[in-house]
């Protein structure tokens, strides 16, 4: 995840919030994005672990 992205998160606060991610560079995919995410907002909506696992991510 780049690190631009780190700081985004520190600074807001997505509790109660979906958070839906997506890749505009297929070359490595998600990686540890999603995980990574989930780390730093734990109390973001959990429905999207549901919603990627249905698309098989």
């Amino acid at each position: 995840m780049p690190q631009v992205l780190y700081s985004f998160f520190d600074e807001y606060d997505f509790s109660g919030k979906t958070i839906i991610p997506f890749n505009v560079h297929n070359g490595s995919q998600f990686s540890g994005t999603i995980d990574t995410i989930g780390k730093l907002e734990p109390d973001a909506e959990g429905d999207i672990n549901d919603w990627l696992n249905g698309l098989g991510y």
